[in-house]
């Protein structure tokens, strides 16, 4: 695996959703999306976890999206930006300050998370060609590491509670389906298996996985155990219901979904499982929520 020297670029962003500007503050856990709410592409968004104090954190004529909080105090936030003309990995205070670019510019990067320890940095890459594999880096940028190898797509990977276990989604069979692998690649495991599409796999605290799957004929929110069995609908709508994060206790998920009407989708939160089906954000288009523990 080759190496590559980091380019970092520090971006000193006015701090779009501080508390001086007049938004009260982040307290407890947090949710993290984007958005399109203030017209064109998406940007990163920060609110509680009942979607109070939301605020607008980057401010950019490109598209910022697929964010994910430090697990360990909520302090940063890794995301997904186009503003260097392919996508790229950058980090961020969650106040929105110091956005600076993780990878190297080799290749399209996208959907990165922490480690639960926030040492490692997990993404998908096309660098060294294909349609994507899924890498590590180290949280400064460095060391970067392929885990996969393939000439289909894998991509959204996230770690398991103890680091021990990465969990992701690929098209190797034929269409979208969960799976888990080691932390260094090793052990590559299917755990769905079914003619639909399941994606957006995460870990829940305590190791059980959420994921998406189209298999009722919409999408909907699922869960299982970290070997596959026990697949369980916890919308169970007949709307479109995905990419699930669960708070950092593991009582509450947030999830995207269109039932609000018309063509955005918004933001709702649930108990674990599947009660008390909330919704949180009201404006145009909010997606790709990630839960994580606040100041």
């Amino acid at each position: 695996m080759k190496r590559v020297a980091i380019l970092s670029v520090v971006i000193g962003l006015g701090g779009l959703g501080c508390a001086g500007n007049g938004i009260n503050p982040i307290h407890g856990p947090q949710i993290v999306f984007n958005s399109r709410r203030d017209g064109g592409l998406p940007q990163i968004y920060l609110m509680n976890a009942d979607g109070t104090s939301q605020r607008r954190l980057t401010s950019n004529s490109t598209s910022d999206s697929n964010p994910s909080l430090l697990p360990t105090d909520g302090s940063k936030i890794v995301f997904a930006t186009n503003r260097d003309g392919i996508s790229q990995i950058y980090v961020m205070d969650s106040n929105g300050f110091a956005q600076t670019r993780l990878s190297d510019l080799s290749g399209s990067d996208g959907y990165p998370s922490f480690s639960s320890d926030g040492a490692k940095v997990v993404f998908n890459s096309n660098r060294d060609g294909g349609g994507g594999q899924i890498y590590t880096m180290d949280a400064n940028g460095a060391n970067p590491t392929r885990l996969t190898n393939n000439a289909f797509s894998d991509t959204f990977a996230h770690y398991s509670p103890n680091n021990n276990k990465i969990v992701f989604q690929s098209n190797r069979d034929g269409h979208s389906q969960i799976y888990i692998m080691n932390f260094d690649g090793t052990g590559q495991t299917r755990l769905t298996n079914d003619s639909s599409n399941d994606m957006f796999p995460q870990f829940m605290p305590n190791g059980t996985i959420l994921f998406t799957s189209d298999r009722t004929g919409v999408n909907q929110v699922f869960v299982m155990n970290a070997d596959g069995s026990n697949q369980t609908n916890l919308s169970n709508s007949s709307s479109n219901d995905g990419y699930a994060s669960a708070s950092p206790d593991g009582t509450k998920i947030v999830f995207g979904s269109d039932r609000a009407g018309g063509t955005d989708r918004e933001l709702f939160v649930m108990n674990a499982d599947g009660s008390n089906q909330t919704q949180l954000t009201t404006l145009s288009d909010n997606a790709d929520p990630s839960f994580g523990p606040g100041p």
